[in-house]
């Protein structure tokens, strides 16, 4: 009986899958990578070894129980699509993720992304702001007063006012069309 060695991986061959919208079959998968190991030698009873990983989103829902974990794959998980903010001098799009937390109601993800420092200050606090409540309470935010509620009143202008006010109203809006 002999002792045979493992053989010797000689090269890695990856391939990378990014994938669009929803995923393999709606499942949120947004990234597969296929690794192919190769043996040393051509010995006819060693083969390649072939590994498939897959990724999904986690996502971070800030006040989520400890206990409770989000799997994307068996929680209801509605996204919006990524939308230009009207009256905005800077290039800003936000997009709505609603995530179940049961009996109708849903945690609330706000992402996007924007031209320069200041809207994306901006959109980060309102996604900060908007990641604490659930669905149903976006929907009775006062736009003309959230600047207050972020206390900001004494760093934006008017205009930049006028956008995160309709960065509010988009993302109402997208909370709308998703319940």
């Amino acid at each position: 009986d002999q002792h045979k060695e493992p053989p010797t991986i000689t090269h890695i061959e990856k391939f990378l899958s990014f994938l669009e919208g929803d995923g393999i079959d709606g499942n949120n998968v947004f990234l597969i990578v296929e690794s192919v190991f190769y043996p040393f030698g051509d010995q006819e009873d060693i083969r390649s070894i072939t590994c498939l990983e897959v990724f999904k989103p986690l996502y971070n829902i800030e006040n989520l129980p400890n206990d409770i974990a989000v799997d994307a794959q068996s929680t209801t998980v509605l996204k919006s699509e990524l939308e230009q903010v009207d009256e905005c001098i800077e290039n800003i799009k936000i997009r709505t993720t609603l995530i179940s937390k049961g009996a109708e109601a849903y945690y609330v993800i706000l992402d996007g992304e924007a031209d320069n420092d200041l809207s994306r200050g901006i959109l980060a606090l309102l996604s900060s702001m908007i990641g604490k409540l659930d669905a149903k309470d976006v929907l009775n935010i006062n736009s003309s007063t959230v600047v207050n509620e972020l206390m900001l009143q004494d760093v934006l202008d008017q205009e930049e006012v006028l956008c995160l006010e309709n960065m509010v109203k988009m993302t109402q809006n997208q909370v709308r069309k998703l319940l």
